[in-house]
């Protein structure tokens, strides 16, 4: 239901088609009750709307043409808008333009605007034997072009904002805190007070699992291809639980199955037959939405993904902007920094009897990190303003950072860093080169303390 929602929402047509519909609604009660006014010999408005049929059907006329112009015109500029977004920022960013809603609801405001019009017209004509003027019928056709003026207005500059590349930038800042607070709940400090108080759990539960888990768990196929969108961990639990398994996961939300290949391992100490259990296999894959896109929802190192695909094509040759990749760098920082902040993903799932049912395989500080530097670092080495500015970030990152495989891996990109920087194919200037040097040796001094 919630990949249906999503496919709906993230559609141009969804939403006019609801407001079109909504208008045409509205037009057949207004005209039912204009008609039940008129029978009763009841005038409304008076001078608001103009007087006589002909008058009512020329005003509504020329808002249905123009309004039809306009929306043709707003089409094209957001056609316009996916493209230049495409090109400049690439391809993964167009969801974020989908999903625009503003964008959605001037299409709808104008396509629902043109609709009532013709509807209130077609009423007019069917009824010009008994002189009908649908006095308040004809008042909300003129609102509604009113109130399509102002989106119009509105949609204008939403549009020039939208593309604004520090404005897109932070919006997919706001998707990957979302991501952050989803995936990640716990602050650091809820989970150091949970080991405090439960100093033997982590052991407990490393002994919960069996010491014949790999030689005895089978291994059950994905039955579909595409992106992991989401993994429901607590059906799995449920299906585990009632089959006293314990499943242990392969994949995370984010990363590409392929039908047949393997997707998890199933250990049943009683249960002989697994492999042929067919509807076992079924209700496993049921409990995980694969798609053709990642989403950002259940996937943190998405939007990663999505900052690192903007920096990089800021400092390619063919752009050549390091102040984009350096706005992106910084959008990373913050949210790295964040993360440092939270519990690690609690990669043992049980059930309400404290059985263990679920490994899962999480998503690691480190792996962000692989997500969020490689790439750029890779790309940008020939860069100064932007290999400064990496090693800068992992220095800010370093100093909120509290245990030391945190650490460990800020350390090694911050070598592989140094090490392309100090490369005169890369950098050919010595003083640059010397730059780099000292702030690599502040990088690494903050990541000692």
């Amino acid at each position: 239901m919630s990949k249906l929602w999503d496919s709906l929402s993230t559609s141009f047509w969804f939403v006019p088609a609801m407001m079109i519909l909504s208008a045409l609604l509205l037009a057949v009660v207004l005209t039912t009750v204009d008609r039940s006014l008129q029978i009763e010999g009841v005038e409304v408005l008076g001078a608001l709307v103009p007087k006589g049929t002909q008058s009512a059907g020329t005003l509504l006329s020329a808002i249905a043409t123009s309004i039809l112009t306009v929306a043709g015109s707003i089409f094209s500029i957001v056609i316009i808008a996916i493209q230049l977004a495409s090109g400049q920022f690439g391809p993964r960013m167009l969801r974020d333009f989908m999903h625009d809603r503003v964008s959605q609801i001037t299409l709808g405001t104008c396509g629902a605007t043109f609709v009532y019009q013709i509807a209130i017209l077609w009423a007019i004509e069917d009824s010009k034997n008994i002189s009908f003027t649908p006095q308040i019928s004809v008042f909300v056709g003129f609102l509604l072009a009113v109130i399509s003026t102002f989106v119009i207005i509105y949609f204008v500059h939403h549009i020039a904002d939208t593309v604004h590349a520090d404005n897109l930038i932070a919006r997919i800042g706001k998707d990957l805190e979302s991501s952050i607070h989803r995936v990640l709940p716990k602050s650091r400090e809820q989970f150091d007070q949970q080991s405090k108080n439960n100093k033997s759990a982590a052991a407990r539960q490393i002994q919960e699992v069996p010491a014949d888990f790999e030689q005895k768990a089978i291994a059950l196929p994905s039955h579909h291809n595409g992106y992991i969108q989401k993994i429901d961990y607590d059906a799995l639990c449920a299906i585990a639980a009632q089959h006293n398994l314990i499943l242990k996961l392969l994949y995370r939300p984010g990363q590409f199955a392929v039908k047949n290949s393997q997707i998890l391992y199933a250990y049943a100490e009683k249960t002989p037959h697994l492999a042929s259990h067919q509807t076992l296999s079924i209700d496993i894959n049921d409990a995980l939405t694969c798609g053709n896109q990642r989403k950002p929802e259940h996937d943190i190192e998405f939007p990663v993904k999505q900052l690192v695909e903007i920096a990089i094509r800021a400092i390619s040759p063919a752009v050549n902007d390091p102040f984009t990749a350096i706005r992106c760098i910084d959008r990373l920082t913050m949210r790295l920094c964040e993360i440092s902040q939270k519990a690690p993903q609690s990669i043992y799932r049980f059930d309400d009897s404290r059985q263990l049912r679920l490994i899962i395989n999480p998503v690691t500080f480190e792996s962000i990190v692989k997500a969020a530097f490689d790439q750029i670092r890779q790309y940008g080495q020939s860069d100064v303003s932007v290999t400064l500015r990496l090693l800068e970030a992992i220095e800010k990152i370093g100093e909120q950072c509290h245990t030391q495989p945190q650490k460990r891996s800020l350390r090694r990109q911050a070598d592989m860093i140094q090490r392309g920087g100090q490369n005169p194919d890369n950098i050919p200037e010595e003083n640059d080169r010397q730059d780099i040097l000292q702030q690599y040796n502040k990088t690494v001094a903050a990541l000692a303390n």
